[in-house]
């Protein structure tokens, strides 16, 4: 998380890139208030409300109703917003958050990921000076070797827990040798793509008794917090999975939600806003799912500025930097806020890059030109992302001129086409070209910036004129 949670807002451009940070914030950073993300501040409260009922009721916490999945866009605030979950529930559950910036691969599967559980769950306890039972972790961990074939070199290990590894981990001898068992499987999945593979297969084929397995761990540790006084119940968080590859995603989500359903503990899982908005099965295994929406720049409708939207999105700059010491006017910053789309990482990219082109030319400000030019690096970032134009752009027309998927219905179209149809549109909307917003129900449009690319107006001109091809709605408009 970044740091420091008491925060002076940037005065001068060469403050800004720290200010334009687009690490997630820590709980208690004086950068987030209670409407800084609006409304995925109050989806996450109710996913809050759901998780303190489960603490209450113990059979309810091992049960499918107890695993949640959470998305939006990257740089909606989901990890910001998951770090306050965590620090919202610490005084019911003991929260356990696992993400990607611990190694774990993009093509992990569920199996892959409970080793990392399983070394979380034990560098969490050693921080906290308490113990296992170094019997069943050593246990679980050669179990986890020995199935995947991992050679464990039991004096080559001992050898490295000499001297101050084992007072700087904080832990127990027994503890950090059951740390670094899980150490040493992990070395060899983060080794190569192919024996990553391998011990997915082998893990795969023993699912059921894996979980099985990390279950014993996390009943060990519920009764520790206990003893201990803390809450018991522990709390799984997997981060960033929103990050992993549609095909890993997909899979965790849909195939391996029956084995998830068996884990013993609560557990909230990101995943990509392609793979969750647009599943290709019902998401039965998982109590709910909970959508982070982007802040609304722009009028569904009218395609006019929302202002609610903006004056939010003006408050959260406003949170980093001295608005009147860094922007040459109100309307700079608005023009910011609007072309970021809603989205608080392309804002913060933004207001990054605007600084930077101003201070290069000898400004003291971030005026009109520095935004334009902020605007257009943003703008051909996404353009890289949508090759080839001429099957992109059509649909982005469609899309923003319905405020819809952008296709038209075509009672008898062949399977194979609606899946093309429908990964083409979940392709869209995790690569951010395509936001998702939410009133009564989900909308979409498209990116301003996109909007900007040359190529658009043309698709845009098509579409209204009925010349639109590649399947795309060729309706009227309902806005611009």
């Amino acid at each position: 998380m970044s740091q420091p949670a008491d925060f002076t807002p940037a005065t001068t451009l060469k403050e800004v890139s720290r200010a334009a940070t687009l690490q997630p914030l820590a709980a208690d950073d004086s950068r987030i208030g209670d409407a800084t993300l609006g409304a995925a501040t109050v989806v996450v409260r109710r996913l809050q409300r759901r998780l303190i009922l489960l603490a209450d009721d113990p059979d309810l916490a091992v049960s499918p109703v107890s695993k949640f999945l959470v998305t939006g866009h990257f740089g909606c605030g989901k990890t910001t917003e998951l770090g306050r979950l965590a620090h919202g529930v610490s005084d019911r559950l003991h929260p356990l958050h696992v993400n990607r910036d611990g190694g774990l691969p993009a093509d992990a599967d569920l199996t892959i990921a409970l080793v990392w559980v399983c070394d979380a769950l034990l560098r969490d306890f050693c921080d906290r000076r308490l113990s296992l039972n170094s019997d069943l972790v050593e246990e679980v961990a050669r179990w986890c070797a020995d199935t995947t074939g991992v050679a464990i070199d039991d004096a080559e290990l001992k050898a490295a827990l000499k001297g101050s590894y084992t007072a700087r981990l904080g832990g127990s001898w027994a503890d950090v040798w059951g740390l670094k068992l899980f150490a040493r499987v992990i070395s060899e999945i983060t080794g190569s793509p192919q024996r990553r593979c391998g011990i997915a297969a082998a893990l795969q084929c023993f699912g059921s008794e894996w979980v099985g397995k990390v279950n014993l761990l996390l009943e060990a540790a519920r009764q520790t917090l206990r003893t201990a006084g803390l809450p018991g119940q522990v709390l799984i968080i997997l981060d960033d999975l929103d990050r992993l590859s549609d095909t890993a995603a997909r899979g965790l989500i849909g195939m391996q939600g029956p084995l998830l359903r068996d884990l013993a503990a609560p557990v909230v899982v990101t995943a990509p806003m392609g793979v969750v908005m647009v599943p290709t099965a019902p998401q039965q295994d998982w109590g709910d799912v909970f959508v982070l929406p982007l802040i609304r720049v722009t009028d569904r409708h009218c395609g006019e500025p929302q202002a609610e939207g903006l004056a939010e999105l003006r408050g959260l700059v406003a949170r980093r930097v001295d608005v009147d010491a860094v922007f040459d006017g109100a309307e700079v910053l608005d023009e910011m806020c609007d072309q970021s789309g809603g989205c608080i990482r392309d804002l913060m990219r933004l207001l990054d890059a605007a600084a930077a082109h101003a201070e290069v030319v000898g400004k003291t400000r971030i005026d009109d030109a520095a935004v334009a030019c902020a605007v257009r690096d943003l703008r051909n970032d996404y353009k890289r992302l949508l090759l080839p134009e001429r099957i992109f752009l059509p649909r982005l027309a469609a899309i923003h001129a319905t405020r819809g998927n952008g296709v038209a219905g075509v009672a008898d179209a062949a399977p194979d086409v609606i899946r093309q149809e429908r990964a083409l549109f979940a392709d869209l909307l995790s690569s951010g070209a395509v936001l998702a917003y939410d009133d009564d129900e989900p909308w979409y449009d498209v990116h301003p910036v996109v909007q900007r690319i040359r190529g658009f107006q043309h698709a845009i001109d098509a579409h209204k004129n009925g010349t639109c091809k590649n399947g795309c709605h060729s309706g009227r408009t309902s806005s611009p």
